[in-house]
Parts: C-alpha cells; sequence; structure tokens
C-alpha cells in the first residue's frame, strides 16, 4: 500500500523548478470513515486476490514561483520544437504485509485423555491445535499469533524511486498553459526563414552577412540575452545602405518608388530605435544616451522586423527579371 508520493519537478536542462506532492483528496475529508486502503495477511485460499495488483491514482501538485516559470519559458525557447521538457522524480513510501494466517482450531477437552480433561475443565480451558489444510496456500512457518513469515516482522516500510519523463507540446503550452501560468497569450505566426541567395556582387554578399547576423540574433534570444539580440542585427542594418538596390529591387516585382520610400523610411526609423541598445555616442557625437539595456520584447521587435525585411528582400531578389 502506497503511504505517500512526493518529490522533484526537473527541467530538461537538470534544474529543479520545485517539490512535487500529493493533492488532497477533499471527498476523504467530507467522510471521515472512508476506507484508503486495506493491508491483508497471506495464507487462506483468497491469497490470489491479495497478491493480484492494482492500480492507485495518485494526484500530484507542483506550485510555481515567477521565477520558476520564467526558466521554464526560457529552456522552451532552446527547444527546436518549442516543447517543454520535463523530468518528475518521484519518491513513494510503501507499506507492504509479511503477516501469515496460521490455521488454528479449538478442540474439546474430551478428545484428550481424561487427567487432561479435568485440567481442562477446571480451569475452563480448551486447547487450539493447527492442522494443515489443503485449501490453503502451504504450510505455515511457524506457530506465532501473528505471524511475520519465520521472523517477528510482520509491516514493512520501502522506498520505491522512479524517473518519469513528460512533454508538454508547444501549441499546448502556448494555447492552454501560457495563459493560466501569466506568461502570456499568444499569436502564433508563421514567418520563413530567408534563405541566401547567390553570391557575386555586394549586394548578395551584404545579403549574406545579413543571414548569417539573424542566426546569431537567434541565438542570443535563445540565451536570453537581449540587448546582445539587438547588437547582432547590425549587418542587417547596413544592408540598408545599399538603398538604390534595395528600391530597384522592390519596384521590379510589384512596388512603386513612393512605397518603397515609405517602407524604407519605417523600417530605417525602427532600426534607429534599436541602435539606442547599441551606440554609446548620440548622433551628434557628443550627448551620451542613457545606459539602458534592451528588454525580450525590443529584442523580439528587433528579430521579427529583421526576418520580414531579409525574407521580403530575399524573395524579391530571386524572381525572374520581368518581361
Amino acid at each position: 500500500m502506497p503511504l505517500i508520493t512526493r518529490g522533484l519537478l526537473i527541467t530538461e536542462d537538470g534544474k529543479v523548478l520545485c517539490p512535487v506532492h500529493e493533492a488532497e483528496d477533499i471527498s476523504l475529508t467530507w467522510n471521515r470513515n472512508t476506507e484508503a486502503d486495506n493491508v491483508s495477511a497471506l495464507g487462506t485460499n483468497r491469497d490470489n486476490n491479495i497478491r493480484s495488483q492494482k492500480k492507485r491514482a495518485v494526484h500530484l501538485q507542483a506550485t510555481l514561483t515567477e521565477k520558476s516559470v520564467g526558466h521554464l519559458d526560457k529552456i522552451r525557447n532552446r527547444n527546436k520544437k518549442g516543447d517543454v521538457n520535463f523530468k518528475l522524480a518521484l519518491h513513494t513510501r510503501v507499506m507492504a504485509s509479511k503477516a501469515l494466517v496460521c490455521p488454528l482450531y479449538l478442540l474439546a477437552p474430551d478428545v484428550f485423555p481424561q487427567p487432561l480433561v479435568q485440567t481442562l475443565k477446571s480451569q475452563g480451558a480448551s486447547i487450539a491445535a493447527y492442522k494443515y489444510v489443503s485449501d490453503y496456500q502451504g504450510q505455515m512457518g511457524n506457530l506465532w499469533l501473528i505471524s511475520g513469515d519465520n521472523g517477528p516482522t510482520f509491516l514493512s516500510i520501502s522506498d520505491v524511486k522512479a524517473d518519469l519523463s513528460g512533454t508538454i507540446h508547444a501549441s499546448d503550452w502556448i494555447h492552454d498553459f501560457s495563459p493560466q501560468l501569466g506568461i502570456g497569450r499568444f499569436l502564433v505566426a508563421e514567418l520563413p526563414l530567408p534563405e541566401t541567395v547567390a553570391s557575386g556582387s555586394e549586394f548578395s554578399d551584404r545579403l549574406s552577412k545579413a543571414y548569417k547576423a539573424l542566426q546569431e540574433v537567434r541565438e542570443k534570444i535563445v540565451s536570453g540575452e537581449w540587448t546582445e539580440a539587438v547588437q547582432k542585427t547590425r549587418p542587417i542594418a547596413e544592408l540598408l545602405r545599399n538603398e538604390a538596390l534595395i528600391k530597384e529591387t522592390l519596384c521590379k516585382h510589384g512596388g512603386d518608388e513612393v512605397a518603397c520610400n515609405s517602407l524604407l523610411g519605417s523600417i530605417k526609423s525602427l532600426f534607429e530605435y534599436g541602435s539606442r541598445f547599441i551606440h554609446k555616442v548620440d548622433k551628434d557625437g557628443k550627448t551620451l544616451p542613457p545606459d539602458i539595456l534592451a528588454q525580450k520584447e525590443d529584442a523580439y521587435l528587433v528579430y521579427s522586423m529583421s526576418v520580414s525585411l531579409l525574407n521580403l528582400i530575399a524573395q524579391k531578389a530571386r524572381k525572374p527579371e520581368p518581361q
């Protein structure tokens, strides 16, 4: 019979998030006479029923702090599929019965010789005798009234350890867990990652450097280094220096000069916002801006903008010349 189960909730990087304990069964508090389980003795024709394994449901509870939730979400960002992998290190204390039932019978005094019969009757006593019965599982090792299978111990307490693995898939984490854990609600959008174009020109080489920088930005975001992630976007911003070629590429495939100017102007403004976390000297070369650090939302803004920009330019540059 399991007495108590407890354990630890551990992330895939080996960090302990919090202890795990059994949740109280409220139904048991309403009726104090509820029978939780039984520990039986062996030695009868019902042993097969007693020995049969039964399942018992255990409800576990893990209380997460704000810090542990943040670490869990950070580990999820490192996972290629965005899943949450964890391990439950469980420790269950179990009580097992070693008790054996001996078949004892009370014999009437009349079956014994007269001298013994008179003694038994004078004391109002009977004799208990052991007899082997084929219906029972086997001959008892001793005749103690409480037999511990050839020993005095008839109940044993042991500890059982088990490691269980679990996975919360990205879709379930985003839609079911994140709102409840206070991480927030998410709009999931699929942004195609840009691919490099054939090299050979200054623009294509600069585009390749920007693509490499995008991968480094992603690595910094996974590590939670928000300011460093923004700093890694510099090669992507350098791509905008070839403004004339970008305009030409965009205008060849559905854009016009006014739309291109508007797009490039807005992108430049966003990159200037990101540059506040990079430069220590303002545009006038004199004024030192306050020492500010990028936050998670800043890094994600610059990253998503960079992905969209590079994907747009790479896709347009890869298309054949319009006829």
